[in-house]
């Protein structure tokens, strides 16, 4: 049930082992009510083996199966992400920069330095955060501890 996406799947897997699947329908419709597993001339509702295994229980673990296919499906052919955008970039600048390596290059560092990667500028220069800090200690100093 781990692999298979649709009936015909787990059948096929189960044959393999030996295993073979009977469904009962419903009375006048050809809709699939249940299910037991026969193996050496023996057959147990799937239900009577463990809950999960119920037609309904199976079936839904089927659909999600194939759900889960389809997905990984569109994403390995949809458009790539910003994150797996950004990796590439940063793979393709690291191994230039091993490239360069030898010949007094760009590190790592000064490449994701670069403005294309760099934010918003400060607009506070060090000297001016250096003298809040400054204040700011100055100012918790004197309060003290007041309990």
């Amino acid at each position: 049930m781990k692999t298979a996406k649709n009936w015909k799947e787990m059948e096929t897997q189960l044959a393999r082992q030996g295993i073979t699947i009977a469904y009962k329908f419903r009375c006048g419709t050809g809709e699939v009510q249940g299910v037991s597993f026969e193996k050496d001339d023996v057959k147990m509702k799937g239900s009577a083996i463990d809950r999960s295994l119920s037609f309904s229980k199976i079936d839904a673990n089927l659909n999600r199966n194939q759900k889960v296919q389809q997905y990984h499906i569109a994403r390995e052919t949809g458009p790539p992400s910003l994150a797996s955008q950004l990796h590439e970039v940063i793979r393709q600048n690291v191994h230039a920069e091993h490239l360069q390596s030898h010949d007094g290059g760009k590190g790592l560092l000064e490449i994701l330095l670069e403005p294309q990667f760099s934010s918003v500028p400060d607009p506070m220069g060090d000297a001016d955060k250096a003298r809040k800090k400054r204040k700011k200690r100055q100012a918790e100093q004197s309060q003290g501890i007041s309990r």
